[in-house]
């Protein structure tokens, strides 16, 4: 009988063992397509704690999980606004237009003609990069499905600068040395993961200029120079070469544009740079001075200092004349319209306390912001949603993208990294 209660005793703990590893393991884990990873260090001042492996050169290849994966996206905190990855996401995304064919069914009995199920339609697409394996994924915004459609892997990629049709993204991510030397690479990745190459190291900016154009700025103590090409990384040419070395530069349809790196306790400087590499100076000197340049390079979006307080106005470069607008924000928080007649910007609720825009930059605050449109012919501010109140979490939204019918707007939560789509 003794024995016979010792077994049953073993027993009974083998199956609480048991079940308490299935729930902590398994029964209270959501369901998501991402996948997470450690912390790297990060030169790029990235959105997010968790940024993932940093990446060697050997790194580049292809996910032990094989096939695409497609999925509803269950996180939607309202009708409109839908949380579409938990993050961390690589800093920026294309939105693209999308043609989805008609479904047809087999034709039966005496009919030769296929039943048609789903006529042909159109939808818009986000694609982004997961930053801790590099793969690619593709949501479909009336649809509500997410779709892997690359699992080659470049983990801890930080920034993606996309061409204007979402088919390739230049990538950004850490590696370091044997002797500890930490580096900046850059990678071409096609949206499909298929092909691709390597760009020179330690560059300090990569972007893409339409569909068809590549930007690079190299910088050092010697200054910065400029380099355009095209899309796949060949035919470049220096398009500046300056004694500034901290600068950001903006490539656009309508010319080059350049500005110091912004701080509260220095007065910054934007540049507009012509076809010879000549910089002429459109704004400044302004404290903490940031700029977003439309489309056509007519106007500049301008934030900056008056004082201690943060201010937003619009820069004319034709009538060089500086008006302010309604709402307070940092420029880098704004996109243009197609049109250039207005813009979506994410205003913070209030501003914290400490040294800004410094600590935000740095990650040692954050903003909680409402979305709103600006129109500057009326310089008028329409509240277009409050996202704490709909996302029933605090959002501080970079890198905002448009679709290019104004469809619906992105945005990645800085604090964790996270990305987010609102039907407009």
């Amino acid at each position: 009988m003794r024995r016979t209660l010792t077994i049953a005793a073993i027993l009974i703990v083998i199956l609480g063992v048991a079940v308490g590893i299935y729930f902590f393991f398994f029964a209270n884990r959501a369901p998501t397509l991402t996948v997470g990873g450690g912390a790297v260090n990060n030169p790029f001042g990235g959105v997010g704690d968790g940024s993932g492996a940093a990446a060697t050169g050997n790194d580049i290849g292809t996910s032990e999980t094989q096939g695409m994966e497609q999925t509803a996206v269950a996180a939607q905190p309202a009708p409109r606004l839908v949380e579409i990855a938990a993050g961390p996401i690589a800093e920026g995304v294309a939105m693209v237009r999308v043609v989805i064919p008609a479904v047809y069914a087999a034709a039966t009995g005496s009919s030769t003609v296929p039943t048609v199920v789903t006529a042909t339609s159109t939808d818009t697409e986000i694609r982004y990069i997961e930053r801790a394996s590099g793969n690619v994924y593709a949501y479909r915004i009336h649809a509500n499905t997410l779709t892997r459609i690359s699992n080659r892997t470049i983990p801890g990629v930080q920034e993606a600068s996309w061409l204007a049709d979402g088919s390739l993204a230049y990538t950004r991510y850490v590696t370091t040395d044997a002797d500890g030397t930490m580096h900046a690479e850059g990678y071409a990745l096609p949206a499909n993961g298929i092909g691709g190459f390597a760009l020179p190291r330690d560059l300090a900016q990569v972007s893409a200029a339409g569909s068809s154009t590549l930007f690079t700025l190299a910088s050092g103590d010697n200054g910065s120079v400029g380099t355009i090409s095209k899309a796949d990384g060949t035919g470049g040419a220096t398009a500046f070469s300056s004694a500034l070395s901290q600068i950001t530069a903006f490539f656009s349809s309508g010319g080059l544009f350049a500005m110091t790196k912004p701080s509260a306790s220095a007065g910054g400087y934007a540049f507009s740079i012509d076809g010879k590499g000549n910089f002429t100076r459109a704004v400044g000197p302004l404290n903490a001075l940031s700029i977003m340049p439309n489309h056509a390079g007519t106007k500049l979006l301008v934030s900056y200092l008056d004082r201690g307080t943060l201010k937003l106005a619009s820069y004319d470069l034709a009538a060089k004349q500086l008006t302010a607008l309604p709402v307070a924000t940092l420029a880098e928080k704004c996109v243009w319209a197609a049109d250039d007649l207005s813009a979506y910007c994410a205003v913070p609720v209030s501003l914290p306390s400490g040294t800004l825009p410094d600590d935000w930059y740095q990650g040692a605050t954050f903003f909680t912001d409402r979305l709103w449109k600006v129109d500057f012919d009326s310089r008028v501010a329409e509240l277009v949603t409050n996202l704490p109140t709909l996302a029933k979490t605090d959002i501080d939204a970079v890198s905002l993208t448009l679709d290019p019918t104004e469809d619906a707007i992105s945005f990645i939560n800085k604090r964790d990294g996270s990305l987010w789509s609102y039907d407009l």
